[in-house]
């Protein structure tokens, strides 16, 4: 199995899982971290895409920890910048607003 697979197999495991919620925070902000290291804008894609799949699930956007993915938003390609604002949409969090905001200006990205 692909890396991309793994986290599109955690996507559809997070929308039934019945683990508790600090587990689910902790699994959320791995993947975050995880994806600092990783190149693959697939992967990136199919990570980011994980964590919009269990926020919807589960009421935890607001424990996830984004500031460093926000300090390096132009590391991401437009896909994962379109999840990272759901992700940030999520958190109800009104100081988010002037986040995304200027997430929706134009960066310089890394990935093609």
């Amino acid at each position: 199995m692909n890396k991309d697979e793994i986290f599109d197999q955690l996507s559809d495991d997070f929308k039934t899982t019945s683990l508790s919620n600090s587990t689910l925070i902790d699994m959320g902000n791995t993947i975050i971290r995880m994806s600092f290291k990783e190149k693959d804008p697939i992967v990136l894609e199919a990570m980011f895409h994980a964590i919009v799949s269990l926020i919807e699930t589960h009421d935890i956007a607001k424990y996830l920890i984004m500031d460093s993915v926000i300090d390096n938003i132009g590391y991401y390609n437009e896909q994962c910048i379109e999840y990272i604002l759901c992700i940030l949409s999520y958190t109800g969090n009104e100081e988010n607003i002037n986040i995304i905001y200027n997430i929706n200006q134009p960066v310089k990205k890394v990935h093609k």
